[in-house]
């Protein structure tokens, strides 16, 4: 039989692969070399990102031996503040956390300057290229304070942090940050970073204080003085502040602090806006640190109402005439200072009282702008104000004078309007005039500029105004005005007795006691007051008056009666005691 020699000759096992086993063989290798690659891209990121870290910690150190080689006392030569507050202000946040508790650190030599790229530890990056990646190194100098050392922690426990904050210690360094940054595709961030600090002593011999006295209150002083929260802008902000302690330090208070005020039990902050006035002298702060030893200190607090100032009229006077002009503060804690300036020649301030006093003598008239100012003795507080003083000089014109004015009777809630300047009562001196009233009726208004008075008379029966005119350089003329008031119905009430006819009676002698009349239809639960009434008589409710007068002299009388409606009516008169 014949035979296929090739297969014959072919030794088993050769006969080589179909094209299906060629296949699942690629997708098998394909498969393995898929799930090895995203490690071998991994490893090579890893690998490269450790090469880095070496090198920037190299550059680190670089930096911080710079600054090793630098005497102490030069480091901030040539840094300019503004330059080194910018570099502080852009610092990467893994150096900002280094530089939180420290103090800037500049030339004293450059204030607001921005030189600082060819200092010996300068302001700007140096750029330091190796294996092909650029490596920025940046100094950052600041000051800083040694803190207590402080022992390992418990097993599992968290080390204590270093701290640079002045309070810790009294042992100042300069410290020294190296900051390095590079891009790298490893990083989440724009840039890598490393950074790294040294402490660098500019003292000849510093001493390290590893026992931390216990903590004190420092200020103590015997009163706080702040102001009620008259406007919106006032704000207490009182740090009790401390010394020694080993950190963190808690504080706390008894006692009762001025309503509106809190305690930050963290800082010992006391801050708010008082609502109510008065004295708290039983508030005691305490401080406590880490190890349980504590300090207070009793504080004392007044919170007084605000100081207001009240702004005088403007002032006319004539040369050669004695001045005399109180002026007027209310709140804020006695006793106040005054000032003044710009006052007229010849015029001074009395600094303990604010009156001013004295005579002007010029040739010509002038017009002064005096502003006059007061403080207190609490915070303290100041305030101040200003007017104006016309100075004319010793007139020989016609003397400023009022005649009577008699208005006619006015109806109970009707509509008033006396013009003075029409009815040209006032005469004489020199123009323009101003004008002023005492006890006009509730409800009218005077315009002290053109003497008119307008409003209406909610009340009967009788009053007195007395209106004084002042001249341009301060001539001055007074007179009573009478005010009669009808009713408008038959149930107003109306005081009948006394008419308001002047009374007079002699001192040391008893008067014969009488009563005051009401009319009107609503006369139930009526009371009788009166205001004025000489030296030893008075009133009973039910309008009796008696007594015996003490005190010779001129008494300007108001009698009010009112009933269950609020209805009222006054009667003004003056009665003299010989």
């Amino acid at each position: 039989m014949p035979t296929d020699s090739a297969a014959a000759s072919s030794p088993p096992g050769d006969e080589g692969m179909s094209l299906l086993e060629v296949m699942t063989a690629l997708f098998v290798i394909s498969t393995v070399m898929a799930g090895v690659a995203p490690f071998l891209i991994t490893s090579v990121a890893l690998s490269s990102r450790q090469r880095g870290d070496q090198v920037a910690i190299q550059v680190a150190i670089d930096g911080l031996e710079r600054a090793r080689a630098i005497r102490a006392n030069l480091l901030p030569k040539g840094r300019g503040e503004l330059a080194a507050q910018n570099q502080w202000n852009a610092a990467p946040p893994k150096v900002d956390a280094l530089l939180k508790h420290m103090q800037l650190a500049a030339d004293v030599a450059l204030p607001g300057s921005l030189d600082g790229a060819q200092a010996p530890l300068p302001t700007e990056s140096v750029p330091v290229t190796i294996n092909n990646i650029e490596y920025l190194q940046d100094f950052y100098l600041g000051r800083c304070w040694q803190s207590k050392a402080v022992a390992a922690p418990p097993p599992g426990g968290t080390p204590a942090e270093s701290s640079c904050d002045k309070t810790a210690s009294g042992v100042p360094f300069y410290r020294v940050v190296v900051g390095v940054r590079w891009k790298q595709a490893g990083c989440k961030e724009e840039y890598c970073a490393y950074a790294a600090s040294i402490l660098i002593s500019d003292a000849d011999d510093p001493l390290f204080d590893t026992v931390q006295p216990p903590p004190k209150v420092v200020d103590d002083p015997n009163l706080q003085v702040v102001y009620k929260d008259n406007n919106a802008g006032y704000q207490v902000s009182y740090q009790v502040k401390s010394t020694g302690g080993r950190l963190p330090l808690s504080w706390g208070y008894t006692g009762t602090l001025p309503p509106g005020l809190t305690f930050d039990p963290d800082s010992g902050l006391i801050s708010g806006k008082p609502t109510t006035t008065g004295t708290y002298d039983q508030v005691k702060v305490k401080v406590t640190d880490k190890d349980g030893r504590s300090d207070d200190s009793l504080f004392k607090w007044l919170v007084v109402d605000d100081l207001v100032l009240t702004t005088p009229a403007n002032q006319s006077t004539r040369n050669n005439v004695a001045v005399d002009l109180p002026l007027t503060a209310t709140g804020g804690r006695t006793p106040l200072t005054w000032k003044a300036s710009n006052l007229p020649a010849g015029l001074t301030i009395n600094s303990a009282t604010g009156r001013i006093t004295g005579s002007t003598a010029m040739t010509g008239a002038q017009t002064y702008y005096p502003v006059v100012e007061v403080t207190d003795s609490g915070a303290p507080r100041t305030t101040s104000v200003s007017f104006t003083w016309y100075v004319g000089p010793v007139t020989t014109t016609t003397p400023l004078t009022l005649a009577n004015f008699m208005p006619p009777p006015a109806q109970k809630g009707a509509s008033v309007n006396y013009n003075l300047v029409a009815a040209n009562i006032a005469k004489g001196g020199v123009p323009p005039y101003t004008w002023s009233a005492v006890n006009l009726p509730e409800d009218l208004k005077l315009d002290s500029a053109t003497g008119v008075v307008d409003g209406s008379i909610n009340y009967a029966s009788r009053y007195i105004v007395t209106l004084t005119v002042t001249d341009k350089i301060g001539q001055q003329a007074s007179t009573d005005v009478i005010v009669r008031v009808t009713t408008k119905k038959g149930s107003d009430l109306t005081v009948e007795s006394p008419s308001g006819t002047p009374m007079t009676s002699p001192a040391g002698k008893a008067i014969t006691a009488f009563d005051a009349e009401f009319d009107g239809t609503e006369g139930k639960s009526i009371v009788w007051t009166a205001t004025g009434l000489p030296d030893g008589l008075k009133i009973t409710t039910a309008g009796r008056i008696s007594g015996t007068p003490t005190k010779p002299g001129t008494y300007r009388v108001t009698l009010k009666v009112t009933n269950h409606k609020d209805d009222a009516a006054y009667m003004v008169f003056d009665w003299t005691v010989t």
